[in-house]
């Protein structure tokens, strides 16, 4: 499975001769412009996509970021301006396209559920270069680039592993007083803290941190939002599916002036053959990016070139992958994002693995053939992944990384391909990589904005509020919001290496000094991520996780930023609705298409929800019921096998139990009531309250004053049976 950043170039008012180019599965071929618009400054950019191992289901997608440079004569490369508007998908796979809301840029995913190899012939972009100010008579060459990603749908997350007793992943995060794993949601959390280096004591003596899933992070456990933007992980993003590449990284710096050129390499030689990394003549640690034409300084760069593009690219410092994520308009994830793209929705499991076992055993690969993008893994042991500063065998040999995405094929399951639950590639194996923590001031002032598409001038990230903005090295200090300087030595400024082992939630390398800019080793590497604009939403009422009659459902949208809200609550009141949040209240039972249109700047998004309304809150039949939120909590368990359901069904034999589960006391405190919900008119023979140890954190002192009631509705009126 092969992947990588690559283009075709095209050039205006010249015969346009666009050559087919492949690296890493993604081709981008027969690029033209085929109608220019003098009235709006825009031009129609046409080429044809393809790329392999595609997926849509149920749970999420792939998908394909699109952007443009251009340049005017001899002028270096800039990034190119989109319009929302002038899309044509072109034929061949069905195709959505979405240009981002800064028109850096476009995603381009399946339409329909399904896998398999992307084919699209002539799509169609449009790019506005009177935005970017150049004129209609200018001669201007275009590189239109592709990386593949892959989507990270909203919602709740478990951060840590812990087992009740102590921290199992090393340094991972757990809840305050319990050492057990937490879930992030659309709720503040209690207190969270972490093993190892976590928070700076100046700033947060307590050492402790509080999350409130889509709306940032409370700093001074206050119980109010203190960083707003701060990307905690419950918000829709979308990852790139494998790391840098070579070949990217190639591209990159092929698009950087000489000044430029020389912060990004750790061996700025002009001389051909020599690698970009100590200046030897060819190929050193598996590193192949090279000087293939000497630059002038400073009117010509240097061309390099790489003679394994689909091969990880390591040697890379915090400062280079921030500088490359900013160039292709993307961002630093944080390791919240991390931890939610490893485990997905799925409960922690002690010392779980990216793949999804607790199977430490990483391989050094020994290839079958040429290490042309076609080389394969030549074993079928099981594996956790591929080993940091791998060893390999055949091929060129050597230490050092591999092609990305070496154990996916197309029907490789998640243990054999060593992917996470949502399918990124080697995402807690084969190379370390730079991300932004929670663990100190700097990185906690990280309010994820993305790359603007350009850099300093001195070749260095631009972006304010990423590590090392203006050359912060300090892990207390605040990145600067504005940035003058670049990114240009982040030290330990809340950029850090990734979590080691495979592990999902090993934080060990979190306390490592390793963001200096003068640190390039083997097993260095990056990726990086883009905030996704769609209409995701959720939901929450005050009794429950079921929608029932004359109970007011409080909605809120996922989006960020979004400037317009468009709600259709059919039947509901209000109907329709413009502010977000909103409370919405039914009536009448029934199943009704709940929809959102967000818009923001040129982009907007439109989600449908079928949605049933109840009478009263019905559990499922033969699942577990569970409720949680601040006022009660219930719990039903039908301990028989088969479990019978919760529908008035008469069983003698049935014994159902409702618990009430006090896993976070400090915060939460006891419950108003609890609510057991027969589901239909029975006859109850036994009715027991007691207070219990059989699980690791239901611990109560005892059994305090308490009264019963029963009632026909879920509202009430409520009848005293017992005090």
């Amino acid at each position: 499975m092969k992947r990588a950043l690559l283009y075709s170039v095209i050039s205006l008012f010249l015969i346009c001769i666009s050559t087919n180019l492949k690296a890493n599965g993604v081709v981008i071929s027969n690029t033209s412009l085929v109608s220019q618009n003098t009235t709006n400054d825009t031009w129609q950019v046409r080429f044809n996509l393809t790329w392999n191992n595609s997926w849509k289901d149920n749970i999420n997608s792939d998908a394909v970021w699109i952007f443009a440079k251009y340049k005017v004569g001899t002028s270096a490369w800039q990034h190119a301006t989109l319009n929302a508007t002038g899309i044509a998908l072109g034929t061949g796979t069905p195709v959505i396209v979405n240009v981002s809301c800064d028109q850096k840029g476009a995603m381009v995913a399946r339409r329909d559920f399904g896998q398999g190899t992307v084919t699209v012939t002539g799509m169609e972009i449009q790019w506005n270069y009177g935005l970017n100010g150049v004129n209609d008579t200018n001669t201007v060459s275009m590189n239109i680039y592709g990386i593949e990603m892959v989507y990270i749908p909203s919602g709740p997350f478990a951060i840590g592993d812990g087992n009740g007793s102590n921290s199992s992943s090393n340094s991972s995060f757990y809840a305050v007083t319990t050492h057990l794993p937490y879930t992030i949601d659309n709720l503040m959390s209690p207190n969270i803290s972490a093993t190892g280096d976590f928070v700076n004591p100046s700033s947060n003596p307590a050492n402790f941190i509080r999350i409130d899933g889509d709306g940032g992070l409370d700093l001074n456990l206050d119980g109010v939002v203190d960083s707003t933007r701060f990307p905690t992980g419950f918000n829709a993003f979308y990852m790139m599916k494998y790391e840098i590449t070579q070949g990217q990284y190639t591209d990159f710096l092929n698009a950087l002036t000489y000044a430029q050129q020389t912060n990004r390499v750790n061996n700025s030689t002009n001389t051909q053959g020599q690698n970009a990394y100590d200046g030897q003549v060819g190929a050193v640690s598996r590193y192949t990016i090279i000087v293939q034409t000497p630059g002038t300084n400073p009117s010509a760069p240097r061309l390099y070139s790489t003679a394994r593009p689909d091969r990880g690219c390591h040697m890379l410092n915090t400062a280079d992958v921030w500088a490359y994520l900013d160039w292709v308009a993307l961002r630093p994830f944080t390791e919240l994002e991390y931890e939610k793209a490893g485990r997905g929705p799925e409960p922690p499991v002690t010392s779980q693995n990216m793949n999804g076992t607790t199977n430490n055993n990483n391989i050094n690969p020994t290839l079958s053939g040429t290490e042309n993008g076609t080389e394969v893994h030549n074993s079928n042991t099981q594996w956790g992944g591929i080993n940091f500063n791998s060893s390999v065998s055949q091929g060129d040999g050597g230490n050092g990384p591999v092609r990305v995405g070496l154990l996916s094929t197309a029907s490789g399951s998640r243990t054999s391909a060593g992917k996470s639950y949502y399918g990124v590639d080697n995402l807690g194996d084969h190379l370390y990589e730079w991300m932004v923590t929670v663990g100190n001031v700097a990185g906690r002032s990280f309010i994820g904005n993305h790359g603007d598409g350009s850099l300093h001038t001195n070749g260095h990230a631009n972006e304010g509020s990423w590590p090392g903005s203006n050359g912060n090295t300090s892990n207390t200090t605040v990145n600067s919001m504005t940035n003058t300087n670049g990114c240009n030595n982040t030290n330990d400024a809340g950029g850090r290496g990734v979590k080691v082992y495979s592990q999902i939630s090993n934080r060990q390398s979190m306390s490592d000094s390793w963001g200096c800019r003068n640190c390039w080793n083997n097993a260095h590497g990056g990726r990086g991520v883009r905030t996704a604009f769609n209409s995701e939403f959720g939901f929450s009422t005050a009794s429950g996780s079921y929608l029932t009659i004359n109970n007011p459902v409080n909605f809120e949208a996922s989006a960020f930023p979004s400037t317009n809200y468009a709600w259709t609550f059919p039947s509901g009141s209000p109907g329709t609705s413009t502010v977000n949040p909103v409370n919405a209240t039914w009536t009448t039972a029934g199943t009704y298409n709940i929809s959102l249109q967000t818009v923001a700047g040129q982009c907007s998004s439109t989600t449908v929800i079928p949605m049933q309304v109840f009478t009263a809150c019905v559990p499922p039949s033969n699942t577990s019921w569970i409720q949680d939120n601040t006022s009660y909590r219930r719990y039903t368990d039908c301990g028989y096998d088969p479990m019978r359901t919760l529908d008035g069904q008469t069983d003698n034999n049935q014994s159902c139990a409702i618990s009430y589960m006090d896993c976070n006391s400090v915060s939460t405190g006891n419950p108003g009531y609890l609510v057991y919900d027969l589901g239909a008119a029975q006859t109850v023979s036994k009715f027991k309250l007691y207070s219990t140890h059989n699980c690791c954190c239901c611990c109560g002192p005892g059994i305090g004053a308490f009264v019963l009631r029963t009632s026909t509705s879920l509202t009430g009126p409520w009848t005293t049976r017992l005090t």
